[in-house]
């Protein structure tokens, strides 16, 4: 189960294997560390640090989310594990520029395949509306229909698939982020096209979130790096050493990679909590200084979303693939990339 912290005054502790929770009007609440996949805490609660150390050493991910103002989280979880020969062939690779440039390309490929996700679920709800109720990108996605003889939702899989073309020859990680940033902003375009007018979305914006979307997309990028960073720890991994996303102080860029090619999943499930009515723009504040947020009583709605998603995580390589755990394709992902630097940098 997720547990989600969002009551002032509460105070979190350890008790006997279990994360004991004493919140205003609900009294005191018993969690076991083994029924408890993520823990999730906005605000400023009493935390106990002898209850973080037992949700690390039970290797339950917490996050912690500012209510207002930045964009501020932080992750807690175990430290670096002891399997010390993955980490080391991760270090090699990423001191050889081929190698490193090789593992960045399979990054870039395994998302910009993973949009079949979401484009397919977008063209099942079929949320679209005329080009004259929407802004000017409802506009553009119409003109690309008349003109060239497709949807516009062709229009984007033609251009994921000249990207999955030209990335094989890209000469560096710059030139790699530049074509995936391209196809991204075509995506989220789309999406722009499809959505109704009251949702706002004009395209991605972050930090603070703009609009509904962006605040949904936001959250949903965030919960998913504690359980990858987690993958990773238990792997060995260094989470700060990426491939893709270069290293920068308090990054765990390896994370940001791992990221990648499960972002998709995540606009699906925010395709799919708008398409059902699950939530609506009225679910959201808006804050000059914080910007758009999930109010509180809206929130169970989401996690409820989330940990079912968590579930049924969808194949990322294809629509088509049997749904599972995402803590069992994060493992398989892991796996993939250890082959991945096995191949590159052969063992001495």
């Amino acid at each position: 189960m997720i547990l989600v912290i969002d009551r002032k005054g509460s105070i979190l502790s350890h008790d006997n294997g279990c994360l004991l929770v004493d919140q205003p009007g609900m009294g005191k609440r018993r969690f076991p560390f083994p029924q408890l996949e993520q823990v999730v805490v906005y605000g400023n609660p009493i935390l106990e640090a002898a209850a973080c150390r037992a949700l690390a050493a039970a290797g339950v991910p917490l996050i912690l989310l500012a209510t207002r103002g930045a964009d501020n989280m932080a992750m807690l979880g175990q430290g670096l594990a002891t399997q010390l020969p993955l980490r080391r062939l991760q270090h090699r690779c990423a001191d050889r520029p081929d190698a490193a440039l090789a593992m960045a390309r399979w990054i870039v490929r395994a998302k910009l395949r993973s949009y079949d996700l979401p484009v397919a679920q977008l063209s099942a709800k079929a949320m679209h509306i005329p080009a004259a109720e929407q802004g000017n990108s409802a506009s553009e996605s119409q003109q690309v229909t008349i003109n060239n003889g497709v949807t516009a939702h062709q229009a984007f899989v033609q251009q994921r698939d000249q990207a999955l073309q030209t990335l094989e020859d890209a000469p560096s990680i710059v030139a790699l982020s530049g074509i995936e940033g391209g196809v991204a902003r075509g995506w989220f375009t789309l999406l722009a096209s499809q959505l109704p007018g009251e949702w706002k979305f004009k395209g991605r914006n972050r930090r603070p979130p703009r609009d509904p979307v962006n605040a949904l997309l936001s959250l949903g990028y965030t919960l998913l790096q504690s359980p990858l960073r987690q993958a990773a720890l238990s792997a060995g991994l260094d989470p700060s050493l990426g491939f893709l996303h270069q290293t920068y102080p308090a990054r765990e860029a390896l994370v940001l990679d791992l990221l990648e090619p499960f972002r998709a999943a995540v606009d699906q499930l925010v395709i799919e909590v708008i398409a059902s009515g699950q939530l609506e723009p009225g679910d959201f504040h808006y804050r000059d200084a914080q910007g758009c947020r999930l109010n509180k009583n809206a929130r169970p709605v989401f996690y409820n979303a989330w940990a079912q998603h968590l579930e049924a995580w969808p194949g990322s390589d294809t629509p088509a693939a049997e749904p599972t755990p995402l803590r069992e394709q994060a493992g398989g992902l892991i796996r993939r990339l250890r082959q991945q630097l096995n191949d590159l940098v052969p063992s001495a």
